[in-house]
């Protein structure tokens, strides 16, 4: 919007200086051209002198944490970039759409910055975070070049952590602590042996389910 009313400032400048054979209205038309040409030809020196991409990678967050995504921006010319977009694309899967999301900023002339990104892991699964394209504009952002890039960054969105509380009742507890599993298994193994032996000099047991309306059941 703001490159069509520009344009048609210019036109308009042009049928005045035209109509009225006004010098300083032809001067100032020639003046408007040289300055269109001038910022078009600026959005290719960004271009051509402005990197960005992803710096200390993060392997690994938790569901619905903040995701810090860190990127790097440099311009190497002699001017300072007014304005630059990247423009970034994450989905949990590559084969499914995801979500793009654009950022926006500047930066001075022969100098490197980081910026740091925050994104939200809403569920769990590997995340992908792709750099698909960057944009570099004139000082009136009347023009921009583009270039595509190819830069990714995986991020594994693990299940959030939560509290394991755990509650011992007084007959699991155990007199000596250096008993292990060892020591289960034999009183297990003695405790059959015995009920064998019982079992063939001609008891009854009586198994009792506190769960059903009747409390025994013979065997």
């Amino acid at each position: 919007m703001k490159r069509f009313f520009f344009i048609l400032f210019i036109f308009l400048i042009w049928y005045m200086a035209a109509m009225y054979r006004i010098p300083s209205l032809m001067a100032l038309s020639v003046a408007q051209l040289f300055l269109l040409l001038l910022l078009f030809l600026m959005t290719r020196y960004f271009r051509n002198n402005f990197q960005a991409g992803f710096c200390r990678k993060r392997e690994t967050v938790r569901k619905k944490d903040r995701i810090p995504v860190q990127i790097w921006t440099e311009n190497r010319s002699f001017l300072p970039l007014g304005r630059y977009r990247l423009q970034f694309y994450s989905s949990y899967e590559k084969s499914r759409k995801g979500k793009r999301f654009h950022y926006d900023g500047s930066i001075d002339s022969k100098k490197r910055e980081e910026e740091e990104l925050q994104l939200e892991a809403k569920w769990c699964g590997k995340l992908y975070i792709s750099l698909e394209q960057k944009q570099v504009y004139d000082y009136l952002s009347l023009f921009y070049s583009r270039v595509k890039e190819n830069q990714e960054e995986e991020i594994a969105v693990l299940p959030s952590s939560q509290p394991l509380t755990v509650i011992f009742s007084e007959a699991d507890t155990w007199e000596n602590q250096g008993q292990g599993e060892g020591a289960l298994r034999l009183e297990r193994s003695s405790w059959s042996r015995s009920f064998k032996k019982k079992r063939k000099k001609g008891f009854r047991f009586i198994w009792i389910f506190p769960g059903r309306r009747n409390p025994g059941q013979r065997r």
